[in-house]
């Protein structure tokens, strides 16, 4: 029943700690994966989410979503700018999560050259979708797609994240009820 929380397009300084005090409240741990630009103003946060536990992945430099159809160079450039500033809080990940999903060979192929594994997500409450979705169907969406093993995708970062971090006091407690644990990857 193990499933895995993802948080991606963070850390953002309001909603990254929000976050950060539901998943201590119950105790779970999660995946944050982290846009480049975002780190440099924020690397206290980036070092609170590593100190609490968390996974720490590579999100691109700036959320390019048009990956696929960049240069190699292009996309190891975006790869190598998150990189190196996670590098200033300490974090080497081993993970990347392509910004929209949208992968591609070449995004593969530099995923590959810098010993990163590519990880998607399998239930989408589309909490990105703001404002048009409410917390209420974000909730709904995740009790009612979740299964073992499963990585839901939520956000903590690129906008207002308001309805999510409501919507993780409603759902997780939720899910440990009905048996699940969480595992960062």
């Amino acid at each position: 029943m193990a499933i895995a929380l993802s948080l991606d397009d963070g850390p953002h300084p309001v909603y990254t700690p929000q976050v950060l005090a539901v998943l201590a409240h119950y105790g779970i741990t999660a995946t944050f994966n982290m846009i480049g630009q975002q780190v440099g103003p924020n690397l206290s946060l980036v070092r609170e989410v590593a100190a609490a536990g968390h996974t720490i992945t590579n999100h691109t430099w700036n959320h390019d979503e048009h990956l696929p159809h960049r240069t190699y160079a292009q996309v190891c450039a975006q790869i190598d700018r998150c990189n190196d500033a996670l590098a200033e809080a300490g974090q080497h990940p081993t993970i990347f999560r392509a910004p929209g999903g949208n992968w591609g060979p070449v995004v593969y192929r530099a995923c590959a050259a810098r010993g990163l594994r590519p990880v998607d997500w399998t239930v989408d409450p589309r909490d990105w979708d703001q404002p048009r979705v409410t917390t209420e169907e974000i909730v709904s969406n995740v009790l009612t797609h979740t299964k073992a093993h499963d990585i839901i995708l939520d956000h903590d970062g690129g906008g207002d994240r308001s309805r999510t971090v409501a919507a993780l006091k409603i759902y997780i407690p939720k899910l440990l009820d009905k048996g699940f644990t969480f595992a960062a990857m």
